[in-house]
């Protein structure tokens, strides 16, 4: 069996080529997390040093988790993507039992892989190789402190696993008299380990695999309850790769706005800008309980129905080291040539950094883009410092909308625009 495997769970990047359980090709990246920009050029060199062509591959396996939100996102759609234009089997392994199996084969101590989840928290699993040499599973998969973790294998021979095990061990020696952490070797993920665990995985279906991200599992479970139909169905896009396929990868989203996931530096701090999908929205929400003092002015309905819209909106959501830090939604008007922003939220930590600013000027980038005139927006006429952002923006105001904000009591919003061209030509004025 010819297999492809990617491992973009946490920061490092590990891709491996394995044919009959033989390594082909194997990278592993540990220095930077930009796997967005890394994996396909990574997937495509080594493809072609194992002398494989993609329509040759037998089975894609894939880390599922858990680990990072972004990275997870990047490593399962290119798995999926590729699985569903390939017409390959797909298989999902648990980003902590690819550690666990990585490390020598002992039956005397617990393996304890774990990564860092912040907060004096972590993801983690236990594992214990039996008197067969095969890898049991101790303990289920997890997000727990790592007091908690540590209490729990306080009496037990136990052999903590990942290079994030490193900043507790104060922790862990203290609260495991009998607990080690594994050397610097053993403490990043291996692809070929990763390949070898999904060969014996049964396949997944392409459009129903979604990640394991634990932290959102809660928030996801009540929405699907509410909203069976919505599983992360992947289809739409998925066909989109399917017509004209010619490379090994490549898209077309014809009839879609696109946004390419980009990075980017404002005033020191690294973002990710991407697209928001509806797995997103239980974050949005958190996000804007934080800006309006508990409540949500958009509820989760309203969210779904514009992110699902992708022919004339576009809603963005910024993350922070793989926090969710702020969104932004705008409502592509072609009739009229105009673009209305409907959405805006920065979470207050990162408010007053520039953030706020680089979302308006992304969204008024997409709209001249796409030959629109002018950028709208309605604010409250209570929202002061709102206001001199918008303005500071380029933002004039417009008019004034009588009791625009229906919620008790009804308050009056102004509506702001930026003129495109107008700016255009003021920015060609400046710079000479």
């Amino acid at each position: 069996m010819k297999i492809l495997a990617i491992d973009t769970s946490n920061q490092p990047l590990s891709v491996a080529v394995l044919e009959d359980g033989n390594l082909l090709s194997q990278a592993t990246c540990t220095k930077t997390k930009n796997h967005s920009v890394k994996l396909l050029p990574l997937i495509e060199r080594l493809m072609e040093d194992a002398r494989l062509k993609p329509c040759e591959l037998d089975r894609i396996v894939v880390a599922k988790g858990p680990g990072s939100y972004t990275g997870l996102r990047i490593g399962v759609a290119t798995a999926k993507t590729l699985a569903y234009t390939l017409d390959k089997e797909l298989a999902g392994v648990s980003s902590l039992e690819v550690l666990a199996a990585a490390f020598p084969k002992t039956e005397k101590s617990v393996l304890v892989p774990l990564f860092d989840a912040r907060r004096g928290n972590v993801f983690a699993g236990a594992y214990r190789y039996d008197e067969n040499g095969l890898l049991q599973t101790v303990m289920s998969d997890r997000h727990i402190a790592v007091a908690d973790l540590c209490e729990e294998f306080a009496s037990q021979n136990v052999i903590f696993v990942g290079r994030d095990a490193q900043a507790y061990s104060d922790l862990i020696n203290e609260k495991c008299k009998n607990g080690t952490i594994s050397s610097f070797g053993f403490n990043y993920p291996r692809a070929d380990i990763l390949g070898m665990l999904g060969e014996k995985e049964k396949c997944v279906d392409v459009n129903d695999f979604v990640p394991n991200y634990l932290r959102m599992t809660q928030a996801e479970a009540q929405w699907l309850e509410k909203h069976p139909e919505g599983k992360m169905s992947m289809t739409p896009m998925l066909k989109k790769f399917k017509t004209g396929f010619n490379r090994l990868f490549g898209s077309k989203n014809d009839g879609q706005l696109e946004f390419k996931c980009r990075n980017v530096k404002v005033k020191g701090y690294e973002y990710l800008f991407v697209r928001a999908v509806v797995p997103d929205i239980p974050e949005i929400l958190d996000i804007e309980r934080a800006v309006y003092k508990g409540q949500t002015p958009w509820n989760f309905e309203n969210f779904e129905a514009q992110i699902r819209e992708q022919e004339r909106t576009l809603y963005l959501v910024v993350r922070h080291n793989d926090e969710m830090v702020g969104f932004a939604g705008c409502d592509m008007k072609y009739a009229t040539y105009e673009a209305h922003i409907t959405n805006i939220a920065v979470l207050p930590p990162y408010q007053n950094l520039g953030l706020g600013q680089m979302l308006i000027k992304t969204l008024i980038d997409e709209a001249d883009k796409r030959g629109l005139r002018k950028v709208s927006l309605e604010v409250r006429q209570s929202n002061v410092n709102a206001h001199e952002a918008y303005r500071f923006a380029g933002f004039v105001d417009r008019i004034v909308k009588k009791d625009y904000y229906t919620d008790s009591p009804a308050e009056d919003a102004i509506e702001m625009v930026y003129s495109i061209n107008a700016n255009k030509r003021k920015e060609r004025m400046t710079n000479g």
